[in-house]
């Protein structure tokens, strides 16, 4: 197999064990509560919660950048980033998520730290690894991996849970990650065209220079504010397709379709930002959004009706081509001694995103309906497109 391949597999696998817990905690859960009888609002507060280790990762991802030796490297960090994802997943085997919900929530939000933290370190080692040239299209078997987690967890549970109940979703998700922590332990992570961490001293020098850039403001107000349609969508979905009548095996099968639509868009748009510029795919994608969510709310009509259905898997599509693409683009402005802070300061205002289009898509859901809610928060996405034009991009990145 040649080094492209291996590549692209290892990553694929590592993005796979970061997105089981995803696809039950904000696929697969939100429903489950919400079938137990718990308010919309409640359950979009849950998941805006959860989001916010993910937003506020930039925090500690120096410690990512600066903590690395001989013995003490990516390949350490990833290790014990999984070793606490275990440790938190473990006492869940025996909790209620209704009966027990405060403790719950603090193994979910402790368990969310330590994925956080496996994730700035698995963007590092692809920062540092993977050539410029093939970013696009690695992002796009990335998300690949990490949607055929969260399917696993989100249809695969929800058909076998009429069987054998709902108490499945934790002891696979251990399956998985100690699946992971033998491929960690039994391959080298690190190729041998690596760079070597860089001398302290050019940290600071480095990261005053970037923030006195046009490029890197536009991008973080690019994270924050593009996802916000798509953010706020994912975050209803649950709640949308059981007050439109679906059971856990109809729910199951909208997701198996859209996280098969979603990985399809994310290797779609993982090429052409390689092709095409990373930019102009953002764009592009971003306005594509923008038109299906607002369709989507155009047609439904407070029933399951096809035309909606169809609309609302037609947007996952669509955010698999642009989060591959943005990604992309992210990567190619985390360079430096400090490539896994920035590129986790981009990724942070991305959950943060979704915290807050979540957050406000739950309150505009319950004063007005799905159809309101959804049409604001894509509005609210468009200004991002602004970001990515203009003068401050220099000549050499008119490709990105």
């Amino acid at each position: 197999m040649s080094p492209v391949r291996r590549r692209r597999l290892l990553f694929a696998a590592l993005y796979f064990s970061e997105g089981a817990p995803i696809g039950w905690l904000w696929w697969t859960l939100p429903s489950q509560l919400r079938r137990a009888g718990i308010a919309v609002d409640d359950i979009t507060a849950l998941t805006a919660a959860l989001a916010l280790p993910w937003a506020l990762k930039f925090v500690w991802a120096p410690l990512v950048d600066i903590v690395q030796t001989r013995w003490f490297g990516l390949r350490g960090w990833l290790v014990a980033a999984q070793l606490g994802m275990v440790a938190t997943l473990l006492p869940m085997l025996t909790l209620d998520p209704v009966a027990h919900f405060e403790a719950l929530f603090g193994l979910l939000l402790a368990h969310a730290f330590c994925a956080a933290t496996q994730d700035v370190a698995i963007d590092a080692l692809a920062i540092r690894t993977v050539p410029a040239a093939e970013r696009g299209t690695l992002n796009g078997a990335m998300q690949a991996g990490m949607i055929g987690g969260r399917v696993l967890f989100s249809s695969g549970v929800l058909y076998l849970a009429a069987t054998t109940g709902e108490r499945l979703a934790v002891p696979l998700l251990l399956a998985v990650l100690a699946g992971t922590l033998v491929l960690i332990a039994g391959v080298k992570v690190v190729p041998r065209h690596a760079s070597a961490p860089p001398h302290p001293g050019r940290r600071p020098r480095y990261l005053r220079a970037l923030l006195r850039t046009g490029r890197c403001w536009r991008l973080l107000a690019f994270a924050l504010l593009a996802g916000a349609g798509f953010e706020a969508a994912g975050s209803l979905s649950g709640s949308w397709l059981v007050d439109r009548g679906f059971h856990d095996e109809g729910i199951a099968t909208f997701r198996l379709v859209s996280a098969g639509l979603m990985a399809t868009g994310a290797l779609l748009g993982g090429r052409s930002a390689d092709a095409r510029g990373a930019r102009p795919t953002c764009r592009r994608w971003l306005f594509a959004l923008a038109a299906l969510i607002g369709a989507t709310a155009a047609v439904d009509v407070g029933a399951a009706h096809t035309l909606a259905v169809a609309l609302y898997a037609g947007i996952y599509f669509a955010i698999g081509a642009f989060t591959a693409a943005s990604y992309a683009l992210f990567m190619q402005h985390a360079a430096g001694p400090l490539a896994a802070t920035v590129f986790s300061a981009f990724m942070g205002l991305t959950n943060a995103c979704e915290a807050w289009a979540g957050r406000i898509g739950g309150h505009l859901q319950a004063a007005h309906g799905y159809g309101l809610a959804l049409v604001v928060l894509a509005a609210l996405s468009l200004p991002a497109a602004l970001a990515l034009r203009g003068a401050a991009w220099g000549a050499r990145n008119r490709r990105r």
